[in-house]
């Protein structure tokens, strides 16, 4: 196997243990995915950077707001990636209302989108 590849594999692996441990009551498959983003930007899972950003979320949006469903930790992922995380929730939260309006269904899946 390609040293670079097992190298990433390994990340990726580290990462899901870090996940796994930080955020207990979370769905596993979003643990992995977290994990997953983290490793595909190369860089080691950061929990703290994460829960940050799922506090930013929580402070950000209303008690029944999609963004804090089942997307809250995907979503807490890529802002703790991102440079700016919080211009990258409000820009989320402007589009978010665009699409609602545009006739879009609420949903966790158009968080996402």
């Amino acid at each position: 196997m390609d040293s670079d590849f097992q190298a990433r594999v390994d990340l990726f692996i580290r990462n899901a243990e870090t996940a796994h441990q930080s955020f207990k009551w979370q769905d596993p498959l979003n643990k992995r995915l977290s994990a997953l983003l983290y490793a595909a930007d190369n860089r080691e899972y950061n929990a703290a950077a994460v829960e940050a950003a799922l506090n930013c979320i929580k402070e950000s949006t209303r008690f029944f707001s999609q963004f804090r469903g089942n997307t809250s930790l995907s979503i807490a992922t890529m802002m703790a990636l991102a440079e700016n995380p919080e211009l990258l929730l409000q820009n989320a939260l402007d589009i978010y209302d665009r699409l609602k309006k545009a006739g879009f269904r609420s949903s966790d899946y158009l968080t996402i989108a």
